[in-house]
């Protein structure tokens, strides 16, 4: 029996079925309820609803008359201009990491810019669809100034030098490898191991960029202590992200940037972009509405999305300085890439 199955025989009782046809209905697939198209949703709303970080100076903070401003509030109002033709068409949704991914989930946000970080990870299990990075945070470290350290510091300089540090944290496992002469003092929590860098207890803080620059703002001795190196030691991208399946929303929040970055690569800022325009070629008129335009109309936005948005706002340049050159944060990784940064917008054709 083992043997006439092995070439392909029949056991009892498969003779008479063998050369039949099921009569039985096939199975229907599972009815999956079509997602709504968040950028017709966006559209027809009048108002974009963006989600950024609730206590990120630079990024998104409060200020002291009770506005919102960082660099994650103005791509989102650069968004706005886009879509809808005016920066204030908005409505900020300040979150918690903890809480960033379940409110765009549950449809309380459209977008998300909250310091979400571009892995691997985040796009497969949750449910996320990333746009180009804004901004290319990394591991960095604050010392304290009357220790010797400044922003012209570098790694070679923690010879010798206790390093406060969250305990078990990918900064631990990098700044351990970083030289036989570091002392490290690992801590429970990140905000143990700030308490820690804030009383003296350490000559070094380190942790990603845009958490040492919080830290640093929001202490009274803040001014005492330096970030570096300017070129953080790790890449780590935090960009705007969608529901996964919103395709043609994650290409208008893609391009907007693209947009901001375009006219920084061609010498346009919101003071000079009519001017430029006049005798731009026809490639990058048509990118910024003064020509008509079959790709935008192809992507559902007004044919000047990018001419608002750059108008209205800035370009990268312009953004990035408002918001993060004046707090003394260099470029870094922020540049273009031809001046030695990771931003490489798509070509305008």
């Amino acid at each position: 029996m083992l043997f006439a199955i092995a070439l392909g025989g029949c056991v009892p009782g498969e003779a008479e079925t063998a050369g039949r046809v099921s009569t039985l209905p096939p199975t229907p697939p599972p009815t999956v309820a079509a997602k709504p198209d968040r950028l017709e949703l966006v559209l027809d709303r009048g108002r974009l609803r963006c989600g950024v970080s609730s206590d990120r100076p630079g990024f998104a903070s409060a200020d002291a008359d009770g506005g919102y401003s960082g660099l994650e509030v103005d791509f989102c109002r650069a968004l706005a201009a886009a879509l809808l033709g005016g920066r204030g068409a908005l409505d900020l949704v300040p979150l918690s990491r903890d809480d960033a991914v379940a409110a765009l989930a549950e449809g309380r946000v459209d977008v998300l810019l909250a310091g979400t970080v571009l892995t691997q990870g985040a796009d497969v299990q949750d449910g996320l669809d990333f746009a180009a990075p804004l901004y290319f945070d990394g591991q960095q470290l604050l010392g304290h100034r009357a220790r010797g350290y400044s922003a012209a510091s570098e790694l070679a300089d923690l010879e010798g030098a206790s390093v406060c540090v969250h305990a078990g944290s990918d900064a631990e496992r990098r700044i351990a490898a970083a030289g036989d002469g570091i002392r490290l003092s690992p801590h429970l929590t990140a905000a143990t191991a700030l308490a820690e860098f804030a009383a003296g207890n350490c000559d070094v803080l380190t942790n990603d960029g845009s958490d040492l620059v919080a830290a640093k703002l929001a202490s009274p001795d803040g001014a005492d202590w330096a970030l570096f190196p300017a070129r953080s030691l790790t890449v780590r991208p935090l960009a705007a992200a969608v529901e996964d399946g919103q395709s043609r929303f994650a290409d208008a929040v893609r391009w907007t940037l693209y947009g901001l970055l375009i006219a920084e690569e061609r010498g346009i800022d919101s003071q000079n972009l009519d001017l430029v325009l006049i005798d731009a070629d026809a490639d990058l008129a048509r990118f910024f509405g003064a020509r008509p335009s079959e790709l935008q109309a192809a992507m559902g936005i007004p044919g000047d999305a990018f001419y608002q948005a750059v108008s209205q706002v800035g370009n990268y340049a312009e953004i990035f300085q408002r918001n993060l050159g004046r707090l003394g944060i260099a470029r870094g990784w922020n540049g273009l890439y031809r001046d030695g940064g990771l931003h490489y917008p798509g070509p305008v054709r």
